[in-house]
């Protein structure tokens, strides 16, 4: 099963990932930024520009097809909009369809939580925006997707629960 993980930068996809793949170790888990860097694709937020996040939304959906056809389970974190130092990506709609998981999961994390974890997590970078600002960049966010896939096949989650949720769907499949 090929589990696609969404959410904005700082919602928990990463450590969701991590609980995951450690209690179900038939999974591979990863980010789509792993899938572009493992192709040779710029990732640094920092530096990329509008082509460059345009090419690695077409050269995804094949990274992704490959990791799908090498990988019987997969839990992959991506994104439906991208925000960079000066502006937001969105995702286009057409990619976000033709990635075609299984499972699609949206991380709806408190707003404090993420603004938490963009201002003390320095591993990655992410964008340092408001609580009120993040709230409206997830809702946003949801609404793209729901423009790329239908309210059925779209499953939202709070942190709290996401864990739990996702694992039963795992044991679901393994029956």
């Amino acid at each position: 099963m090929h589990i696609a993980l969404f959410g904005v930068a700082g919602s928990g996809k990463s450590t969701l990932t991590k609980e995951l793949v450690s209690t179900n170790p038939e999974y591979v888990g990863l980010s789509a930024s792993a899938l572009l860097k493992q192709i040779g694709r710029p990732i640094e937020i920092s530096n990329i520009g509008s082509d460059s996040l345009s090419i690695n939304q077409q050269q995804l959906i094949t990274a992704y097809a490959s990791l799908k056809q090498a990988s019987e389970n997969t839990i992959v974190e991506f994104h439906a909009v991208i925000e960079t130092e000066n502006k937001e990506f969105w995702v286009p709609i057409e990619v976000l369809r033709q990635l075609n998981p299984d499972l699609i999961f949206f991380i709806n994390a408190s707003p404090a939580d993420v603004f938490y974890r963009r201002t003390h997590d320095k591993s990655k970078f992410r964008k340092i925006i408001s609580k009120p600002k993040i709230s409206k960049l997830q809702t946003m966010a949801l609404l793209h997707l729901t423009k790329a896939y239908s309210s059925d096949r779209l499953n939202i989650v709070s942190n709290s629960d996401a864990f739990r949720l996702i694992s039963k769907a795992i044991t679901r499949d393994k029956k």
